[in-house]
């Protein structure tokens, strides 16, 4: 019997314990287990076999974002815990001891990589970490007593927004990239309340993915023996910068009550902006990954290509050994360029970003643009 640990556990082991080199990766991982009937040699199997779980699950930690390995646990614990051995090059014992009925073992193992993506890939997990969007926030705040809201994109010098500064920090501890523009006089024709196409044509100037666009509003609403009460209210819409469909919307209401009435309002407006973020933040996170997990079809035009078709051919590799790229194709072959086709787990941007990490020999590469679905490049002499 297996000893089950924690995914905490697992998680909060030292990194310094996994060396990666290439394809294999070297662990070092503790197991234990109960001595049942003086069996000592049974005993000590189970504790060798409670580490190489161990084993299999750190190299895993470093294949694996923490929320892909919680939300997908059971599937791996069926298909890759249950066969550790599957994925171990080798392994031996450093040492080993007992403790009362406990005995305990600590071993090196070599885990195999490309196993565990394939069993990754079969079971329908994504290897590849997640890259969420850029996100342009235009959200607009009227505090109480306020004659009109206040928003960056009017022009001029901006009043502290506080919904919006809790929003951006709610995005920001999710993941999501913020785009933060100055002010611009340019833009005053834009109105506080942004339609869809206003939206998507902010979030073409600023180069945003999505951008978020609303109204919280703080209003008096009674009164108590404790003052008077105010209500703040946050509704937001999240817009696909790429084709212009609403992909999330939330709408929040909270009390505050306060004797003073600016900062009762103010109190509003920052709890319903934290409630809200919330849940905007989820609700942008789902669609992304489940868009991501779908895979994105992308085109490679590749310029430069005249006299260097071996460089062609080692860029064509370097692109299928990324981590998210599902397929590669050659769509068109042109005098001079070339076009490929990519089915790739995330966007285009960031399959662009990752292949200029990529260090080429005998040239280099340099990106001309990245736009939706598309990502061109030229081949340079080094």
């Amino acid at each position: 019997m297996l000893l089950i640990v924690s995914l905490a556990i697992l998680l909060a082991i030292p990194a310094a314990w996994a060396q990666p080199n290439g394809d294999e990766t070297t662990v070092v991982a503790v197991g234990s287990s109960r001595i049942r009937a003086k069996d000592m040699p049974a005993a000590r199997e189970e504790a060798i076999n409670a580490a190489l779980v161990m084993a299999v699950s750190r190299a895993l930690a470093d294949l694996l974002p923490v929320e892909t390995m919680v939300s997908n646990f059971q599937i791996i614990n069926q298909s890759m815990f249950n066969q550790p051995d599957r994925y171990l090059r080798d392994y031996k014992v450093l040492t080993e001891s007992q403790v009362g009925d406990i005995y305990r073992v600590m071993l090196q193992a070599t885990v195999s990589v490309t196993p565990l993506k394939k069993s990754l890939a079969t079971s329908g997990v994504t290897v590849q970490k997640i890259t969420y969007p850029r996100v342009l926030l235009c959200v607009a705040q009227k505090r109480a007593y306020d004659l009109s809201p206040h928003y960056w994109w009017r022009g001029g010098a901006d009043t502290d927004n506080d919904a919006a500064t809790i929003l951006s920090q709610a995005l920001d501890q999710s993941g999501f990239i913020l785009v933060r523009p100055g002010g611009e006089d340019s833009l005053s024709n834009y109105p506080p309340d942004l339609s869809a196409a206003e939206a998507v044509a902010l979030g073409q100037r600023f180069d945003a993915e999505v951008v978020v666009v609303g109204l919280a509003e703080a209003e008096e609403s009674g009164g108590s023996m404790s003052g008077s009460a105010y209500r703040g209210t946050l509704f937001a819409r999240a817009f696909r910068v790429a084709d212009g469909q609403l992909i999330a919307q939330v709408r929040h209401t909270l009390m505050a009550a306060r004797i003073e009435p600016n900062s009762g309002g103010i109190e509003a407006l920052r709890g319903v902006a934290a409630s809200a973020g919330e849940e905007l933040s989820a609700r942008l996170a789902e669609v992304w990954t489940k868009e991501a997990a779908s895979g994105t079809l992308l085109e490679v035009v590749v310029q430069g290509v005249s006299g260097r078709m071996a460089q062609f051919v080692k860029l064509r590799g370097a692109l299928s050994g990324i981590s998210g790229v599902d397929s590669l194709q050659m769509k068109e072959m042109m005098p001079g360029a070339a076009v490929l086709t990519v089915r790739y787990q995330g966007r285009a941007r960031s399959l662009a970003e990752a292949l200029e990490k990529h260090a080429f020999d005998t040239f280099s590469i340099r990106i001309i643009r990245v736009e939706t679905g598309t990502i061109a490049l030229e081949l340079l002499p080094r």
